[in-house]
């Protein structure tokens, strides 16, 4: 079984943000605990200067629909688009977020 998760907001009233993310299971329990995990409110940027603000871990699985598919929808969904998603999906970056942790260090 895999994850499908959709990513549906609206920046600004200007215009919609979507994308959607091809998880296992395992995956998609760490990307909650992680974004559970570190400090709230944060803002999540893209294209040149766009950004939008939430306020918590449950603010931004609001924006997210979950939906449970076969392991072969999930390939055909990865092999369709080239990766395991698509658009824009917002949210908190473990690997980003390890990068900014040892760079803060070096100081």
């Amino acid at each position: 079984m895999k994850i499908l998760i959709k990513f549906n907001d609206n920046y600004a009233d200007e215009f919609d943000v979507d994308g959607f993310r091809v998880y296992t299971q395992e995956e998609w329990d760490e990307f909650k605990a992680f974004a559970s995990s570190i400090p709230w409110p944060q803002a999540f940027y893209f294209g040149t200067n766009e950004g939008i603000e939430y306020t918590s871990a449950e603010a931004l699985f609001k924006q997210y629909e979950v939906i449970e598919i076969t392991d072969e929808q999930g390939d055909f969904l990865i092999a369709q688009f080239g990766s395991h998603g698509f658009g824009t999906l917002l949210g908190p970056d473990r690997e980003e977020a390890e990068e900014y942790e040892e760079a803060s260090n070096l100081w």
